[in-house]
């Protein structure tokens, strides 16, 4: 029978220092047959969204790759990312520890690259590898590649890994290059001894937008909306966890593009993830992702309804809705009178506060400004409150007032106030 043999696994450099994510990889080498998946794990729980390259045959032993980017708090808790290679010879793992560098030396003092090409057409290319701007023997590397299709044709991916002497890289100034060509340009990607990682010129910044709680609550679906800048032309998509496409691109104006889908509020409340890929149109690079996803960890608010100041000289009344002690910030405060919306109604203006922060906690305040006739005919004022603490969104937080239940109206005790007419 054919003979197996299992993988060792190494954890990758990470190239740049990123903002809201970090890129990190994991390398396996040396096994065969060819067939590996790797797994990622923080913190007890397994990381989705990895991308795993093709692996590539040398010496009659598989190289394989995986990267997969982290969020920045997880990165800078310093707690370690696991990266496991399954394999039939057994499961090997590295962890990789944040804020450490690491080379990769192998025996006899070797150092593994490995350079990859996303997504690009037709399949004639050539990867070369240059040291110091000199062509290194192709025969120290494998390179390998693997078509997929969809609806516009056929796209390929291409990996390809080449080892260096330790004594050969570890110079300062030293420059492995990696140079990409299909008929186009060539491009190249750099790595220098002793200067980090070059940051692709191309990199794309992913803004997504808050969605709108007051449709998300009010009428079951909210608009997830993806935008970047960018000079050159960029494919922006949105993508469910099950890697389906859901957005179609709109008309770029002014180096602006946005892709935007349709979520509902099941969807959302139950934590589904979404995705928002960009990429320069023609481009080599690996999209850039940024993923939408509810809160968790929510803490649910207390709802105090205060009652206007007790002059009634004053023409302006003033209901204010205490929103304390609530987590994710995002809140909705919608006010009712008499069970009908005041939306529209040019009797009654209101507005909520930015959120204050009072440690790891969030508090507002939502405020409803009317006649003093109207407080003093007896209606309902209801100010409800919807977060995603909530078990649902049809139980929104209530608070009830009127004239009569204001206890103050009731007694002939005169009493003193500080208060603003508006």
């Amino acid at each position: 029978g054919h003979s197996v043999q299992a993988p060792t696994v190494f954890p990758l450099v990470q190239c740049g220092s990123g903002t809201g994510e970090v890129t990190i990889g994991c390398m396996a080498t040396g096994f065969t047959p060819a067939s590996l998946t790797f797994k990622w794990e923080f913190g007890g729980s397994e990381l989705a969204d990895a991308v795993q390259y093709p692996t590539a045959k040398k010496d009659n032993q598989y190289t394989g790759v995986s990267q997969i980017r982290v969020r920045r708090q997880d990165w800078d808790t310093r707690k370690p990312f696991t990266c496991s290679a399954v394999h039939a010879g057994g499961t090997a793992k590295a962890e990789r520890l944040p804020l450490v560098r690491y080379m990769l030396v192998q025996p006899f003092q070797m150092v593994s690259f490995g350079c990859f090409a996303a997504d690009f057409s037709p399949k004639d290319y050539t990867i070369t590898w240059l040291r110091n701007g000199k062509k290194i023997d192709p025969s120290e590397s494998s390179t390998s590649s693997e078509g997929k299709k969809n609806e516009t044709g056929t796209f390929y991916n291409a990996a390809s890994y080449i080892q260096v002497k330790e004594n050969h890289w570890k110079d300062d100034g030293t420059n492995i290059t990696c140079r990409f060509a299909n008929g186009k340009e060539p491009v190249d990607a750099h790595l220098t001894y002793g200067g980090g990682c070059d940051e692709p010129s191309t990199k794309l910044e992913i803004d997504i937008l808050p969605i709108s709680l007051e449709t998300m609550y009010l009428e079951n679906n909210a608009d997830l909306v993806c935008k970047v800048h960018s000079s050159d032309p960029v494919e922006v998509k949105w993508f469910n966890e099950s890697g389906e496409v859901l957005s179609v691109l709109e008309s770029p104006s002014s180096n602006t593009y946005i892709a935007r889908t349709k979520i509902t509020y099941d969807e959302w409340s139950k934590g589904m993830k979404w995705f928002c890929e960009a990429s320069i149109k023609d481009s080599i690079e690996v999209p850039t992702r940024k993923y939408f996803v509810k809160n968790n960890g929510e803490v649910p608010p207390s709802v105090y309804l205060l009652p206007p100041v007790d002059d009634l000289s004053c023409t302006n009344m003033t209901l204010t809705c205490f929103v304390k002690d609530f987590y994710p910030a995002d809140i909705l405060v919608h006010w009712l009178v008499d069970n009908l919306t005041i939306d529209g109604n040019a009797l009654y203006s209101h507005k909520t506060t930015n959120v204050i922060e009072n440690g790891d906690l969030f508090s507002t305040y939502g405020q409803l400004t009317f006649s003093s006739d109207g407080w003093k005919d007896g209606r309902v004022f209801r100010c409800e409150v919807y977060h995603m603490s909530m078990d649902s969104k049809n139980q929104p937080i209530v608070k009830l007032i009127t004239e009569n239940t204001h206890p103050s109206q009731k007694t002939k005790t005169p009493h003193f106030r500080l208060f603003t007419c508006f």
